[in-house]
């Protein structure tokens, strides 16, 4: 059996197509899947209702996802447990490869892929999909977003996402369980502590989600500074790679603009050239050649909320 955990609140238009996809297609085992209602919600509860197979845990308060997650692992049944967004979904196929990857891997503990914009994503959304999908953007972690590629890597949760996420159920019987104050990156702590007991964490390229990108630039804005306001926790708590302090750098280089006028020029020059060099070969892979300028500009908007949000966090850490 394969058990699928799902939290959501007030997305019921994007729960549902998530739903229909996971549903639709033949599964190669029998699937359990389970919706945490995280707080009062009635339009998602009627919805549900056209899903009788769907198991529903319904929290009366909407707690943090790392919370919500863990109060629906203690009634999951399946020997693998699939982690997914309300806001994804799975293409056609997706479970059948998924099955050719767990024969492939057997000694795996965690296998997860990358996420896509649906294929009739169009403007803002598909530019932000090939935004996040440049190492000039998002680091290491542009893995999570681009499916290239045909081998399985061996991963740690630099390039694993918790949209698209399996993990072995018996770690949740060993008592494993999400950080409870996490509003993001939960994930990242149960996957860091996975690894320092095994290596058979992987990344298949093949094992894509289809995943909605934030559609205007204002939520977007607001989900990366996000993104590295709680990168910023984790690091502080577990400790991860120095790379993770390109961001909060790109937004100390804007001070050179005061400070060292033609320093700043010089670098905001090359930086200019190489992130509109790597956006040309992105959207050229994706014939998506107007939407150039969009993903430079992109790609500027997302480091520098990123960065701020990093930010932040430090200083009000400090600050303590």
């Amino acid at each position: 059996m394969i058990s699928v955990l799902i939290i959501t609140r007030e997305r019921v238009e994007l729960l549902q197509k998530c739903l229909s996809s996971l549903l639709g297609q033949r599964a190669p085992l029998p699937l359990q899947v389970v919706v945490v209602i995280n707080g009062e919600d009635s339009a998602t509860r009627e919805l549900l209702q056209k899903f009788p197979t769907v198991e529903v845990i319904s929290l009366p308060e909407p707690l943090p996802p790392g919370a919500a997650r863990n109060r629906g692992l203690a009634g999951l049944k399946g020997e693998w447990t699939f982690f997914i967004d309300d806001d994804a979904q799975v293409p056609p196929g997706y479970f059948e490869y998924w099955h050719k990857t767990v024969r492939a891997l057997p000694n795996a503990q965690v296998i997860g892929g990358p996420d896509s914009s649906p294929p009739e994503s169009t403007g803002v959304s598909r530019a932000v999909s090939i935004a996040l999908s440049s190492p000039l953007c998002t680091g290491a972690t542009h893995r999570r977003h681009r499916p290239r590629g045909l081998k399985a890597v061996a991963a740690t949760e630099a390039i694993l996402t918790s949209c698209n996420l399996w993990v072995k159920s018996l770690w949740w019987k060993r008592g494993l369980q999400f950080p409870e104050d996490f509003r993001r990156g939960e994930e990242t702590v149960v996957l860091q502590n996975i690894l320092k007991q095994t290596p058979e964490m992987w990344w298949v390229p093949g094992l894509v989600v289809w995943h909605e990108r934030r559609k205007n630039l204002a939520a977007l804005t607001k989900a990366s500074w996000g993104g590295g306001f709680h990168r910023a926790r984790v690091l502080s708590q577990q400790g991860g790679p120095l790379w993770f302090w390109f961001a909060p750098l790109f937004v100390g280089l804007h001070l050179t603009a005061v400070a060292m006028p033609p320093l700043f020029e010089f670098l905001a020059i090359l930086w200019l050239v190489g992130v509109s060099a790597v956006s040309l070969l992105l959207c050229f892979e994706v014939r998506q050649l107007k939407l150039w300028p969009l993903v430079v500009f992109l790609h500027w908007g997302i480091l520098f909320s990123y960065g701020v949000g990093f930010l932040q966090y430090q200083w009000e850490r400090t600050s303590e």
